[in-house]
């Protein structure tokens, strides 16, 4: 298994995580990229904007709203990274997405 990132070769080590909020201050709800992994110097040059397109951004609102939950704000919408493990690299043997900027469609 490689990186997420097209063509690079690198082990992965980290998925990429959206860390959202309804309100300043509230209960932090994480959004997990369960097909994307990146290796530690495609983790650092990926930023939230790289990950979550303004499309992205409606359709994870329209989702939360549908589930009956309040829908998070952008502003307080922050991008962390999980650690992965074996289970977490197992599970990727499948389904991993591949991207060349962050800016391609994502799944979530």
């Amino acid at each position: 298994m490689t990186c997420s990132h097209q063509q690079c070769q690198n082990i992965p080590e980290y998925q990429p995580v959206l860390e959202t909020r309804s309100r300043a201050g509230g209960k932090t709800t994480r959004v997990y990229y369960l097909e994307l992994a990146y290796c530690g110097q495609h983790q650092a040059s990926y930023k939230l904007e790289n990950i979550l397109s303004d499309e992205a951004f409606t359709k994870l609102v329209k989702f939360v709203r549908e589930k009956g939950f309040p829908p998070p704000e952008r502003p307080l919408t922050t991008l962390g990274w999980k650690k992965l493990d074996e289970d977490d690299l197992a599970d990727l043997e499948d389904g991993q997405q591949h991207t060349d900027t962050g800016e391609d469609e994502l799944a979530f």
